[in-house]
């Protein structure tokens, strides 16, 4: 399957030609969670663990979408908390992976808010996984340099249903 893929850099270099250098930054820090996903389905926190499955990403849908806990008496990190309780260590790892992959390019993302999110999901695997160093440079990233913004709806819904 990873054969069929196109070359990674090809892709990057051809999209570099339509978007500003900053936006291709932040593709760039992500690319290797795409080769995973699309290719061998290992984890990029924890190399071990294959994560990028159907049946992984059936049981975070089912622990998500069949369990919504709607309502503002939790917020929604603390939802999805509860929604993770129990999980396997795949699920949390591909939540953790999807996490990353949802704050990462948002443009008023704090730093300390983008890694106190990831780690917040990481610590509910077990064992406890921590963040790799080149993600962890990934979050160093200053709000407002690059991104996307995602207003009320991208940052209030994680946990709900559409």
């Amino acid at each position: 399957m990873a054969n069929d893929l196109p070359d990674l850099a090809d892709t990057i270099e051809v999209a570099a030609t339509t978007r500003p250098d900053y936006d291709m930054a932040i593709a760039r820090e992500v690319a290797e969670i795409f080769v995973h996903m699309l290719g061998d389905g290992r984890s990029v926190i924890d190399p071990t663990a294959v994560i990028w499955t159907a049946e992984a990403a059936e049981e975070l849908r089912r622990r998500i979408e069949d369990n919504p806990i709607l309502g503002t008496d939790a917020g929604q990190w603390d939802k999805l908390e509860y929604q993770l309780a129990g999980a396997s260590r795949e699920v949390v790892l591909l939540a953790a992976e999807l996490v990353f992959l949802r704050e990462q390019p948002v443009f008023n993302a704090a730093p300390a808010t983008r890694r106190e999110h990831l780690t917040r999901v990481l610590k509910m695997s077990e064992p406890v996984a921590s963040v790799p160093e080149w993600m962890s440079a990934c979050l160093d990233r200053p709000t407002e340099q690059a991104g996307f913004k995602g207003g009320q709806g991208y940052n209030g819904r994680l946990c709900e249903s559409a």
